[in-house]
């Protein structure tokens, strides 16, 4: 399964826009790169809703103009139009039956649920011509390294800490470590804060290296590690 990557400062770009079109749809383009196992958002381009006023609380329309600029702009820079974004005020980031009329085959659909105006959820979703199917959403926290999907989707060794608070994150993670055979992979899973900030400094200052740090949409930070060679 494909899993798609956005950079920090474009899901800020995105989340930003979408609260503030709040509880109206906001909306906009997905620029970057795709492939078999990798879609990179390397851009969310924000644009106005042109749907009539009445209907743009559940509904979204981007100016052909706007898309045409956007395309040209992308191709000249080696990038693509690789889908669109908006939001769902007050509803799930699922699909709608409108965005099922519309939705276009091989082109991503990125939905950002905006609740109250401020809590949010989002999900990415590919069409295959006939329905909808979702993909993993993270964003890319170390914006130098580009995660093997298979790494992501299917880890060698996984540790769930989600939930948990320091220090037993820390303690825990160390003791894995200790457990595996040297050169393993370790995908470790969290949500407290704090830890984002020391862990990976942590694990590179005992030899381990950091293949990829993300954040999960479904709400938790994922480190991907690969042990050190020798203990």
């Amino acid at each position: 399964m494909a899993i798609v990557l956005l950079l920090p400062s474009e899901r800020e770009k995105m989340i930003g826009h979408c609260i503030q079109a709040y509880p109206k749809e906001g909306c906009g383009l997905l620029i970057g790169t795709k492939g078999t196992d990798l879609w990179i958002v390397q851009r969310c381009l924000p644009l106005p809703n042109v749907k009539g006023e009445e209907n743009q609380r559940y509904e979204f329309e981007i100016d052909p103009r706007h898309y045409v600029r956007a395309d040209r702009e992308a191709r000249s820079d080696g990038l693509e139009i690789i889908g669109t974004f908006h939001s769902h005020p007050d509803v799930p980031a699922y699909p709608s039956t409108t965005d099922l009329q519309f939705a276009w085959t091989n082109f991503l659909t990125l939905i950002v649920a905006v609740f109250d105006g401020k809590k949010i959820r989002s999900r990415a979703h590919i069409f295959d011509g006939n329905s909808f199917s979702e993909l993993p959403l993270y964003t890319l926290l170390s914006p130098n390294q580009r995660p093997d999907p298979t790494l992501v989707s299917q880890p060698q060794h996984t540790l769930n800490l989600v939930g948990e608070v320091e220090p037993f994150i820390t303690i825990s993670v160390l003791d894995q470590i200790n457990k595996l055979p040297p050169r393993s992979l370790l995908s470790v899973r969290f949500t407290y804060e704090p830890t984002r900030q020391h862990l990976p400094d942590r694990l590179t200052s005992e030899g381990h290296t950091i293949l990829s740090f993300l954040w999960s949409e479904r709400g938790y930070y994922e480190l991907i590690l690969r042990t050190r060679s020798v203990r």
